[in-house]
């Protein structure tokens, strides 16, 4: 053995023969996908617009903002238009006029083509999917409307997505905005099964990026992600994930949908098998020095 070379290696024959071996389990796993209204419920007679108020203030509570969902602290009119309703939110000049909303929602809106109430959607259950995830692993109803919203559009848009059109995308593992950092669960993607899946059921949306084909988004050291506060690409030490797209079949949908330029999602519940490990790889003429899991994708209609 030189510096855990053996090692590795032995490693990796091994983990190479495992999902071999269980393709056929992972191929029969669909099985297992459940509809979004069995956890969490109907949303008929239900507003979504509603339920948006709340959604960004459990947000709150999570970081550590406000001590409850009963703490009014910030209750105050004018303080945030999400307290009151979505209408005045997206009415409300000077909350839609911050830079950093406007570009983006202006982005949503013109670049994946949405209406102004869709692109609002997507933005604000991307935004806070750390709640939208948290309440369909708690399997409550609180975001029932707003998440069956998010949910038909992005799988309406995947029916309709021709197969020319489906994007091969990346995400590092950790780090910056990593997937663990929104669900822990991702870091168990390499655990098999007792049936010998090998995988993740994400309760969230994932969001994920299409790269550039400069090469921008990599180097020898790994994938890189763009640090808004520093305003500069930084490289993260992490694996990275690639996400395979393709057409719509009798299983699902299986292709990410944008949301805006090169940001792409998956809806909540979406079923990510591994397919692949590699020690390295190459993109855009680049030797990326880190370990690339490659994934398939499946959701329900």
């Amino acid at each position: 053995m030189r510096n855990g070379v053996v090692n590795r290696r032995k490693y990796c024959r091994s983990w190479n023969q495992t999902w071999r071996d269980s393709l056929l389990s992972n191929e029969n796993r669909w099985e297992f996908l459940h509809p979004i209204s069995e956890k969490i419920g109907d949303p008929s007679g239900r507003n979504w617009k509603n339920e948006m108020p709340g959604l960004f203030k459990e947000w709150m509570v999570l970081k550590g903002s406000l001590s409850s969902m009963s703490d009014t602290k910030f209750e105050r009119p004018g303080w945030c238009p999400f307290f009151h309703s979505f209408d005045n939110w997206v009415g409300n000049n000077e909350a839609l006029n911050r830079d950093n909303i406007t570009r983006e929602l202006h982005a949503i809106l013109r670049e994946g083509q949405w209406d102004m109430e869709d692109g609002a959607v997507l933005k604000v259950c991307v935004d806070y999917s750390t709640v939208i995830a948290k309440a369909i692993a708690d399997e409550r109803s609180d975001y029932c409307a707003l998440t069956h919203r998010f949910y038909s559009l992005l799988s309406h848009k995947a029916q309709i997505t021709p197969e020319s059109q489906v994007p091969i995308c990346y995400k590092n593992m950790s780090g910056l905005n990593g997937l663990a950092n929104y669900e822990t669960g991702w870091m168990n993607l390499m655990k098999g099964d007792a049936t010998g899946f090998c995988g993740f059921t994400a309760q969230g949306p994932t969001t994920v990026y299409q790269p550039f084909a400069d090469g921008r988004d990599f180097s020898k050291e790994g994938f890189m992600v763009y640090n808004w506060t520093k305003q500069t690409r930084e490289k993260q030490d992490s694996d990275v994930v690639r996400f395979l797209s393709r057409g719509p079949d009798e299983r699902g949908m299986h292709t990410a949908i944008q949301r805006n330029g090169h940001t792409f999602i998956f809806p909540p519940l979406t079923q990510f098998r591994v397919v692949s490990v590699k020690d390295y790889f190459y993109e855009c003429n680049i030797k990326v020095h880190r370990r690339l899991i490659t994934v398939e994708a499946t959701y329900l209609v």
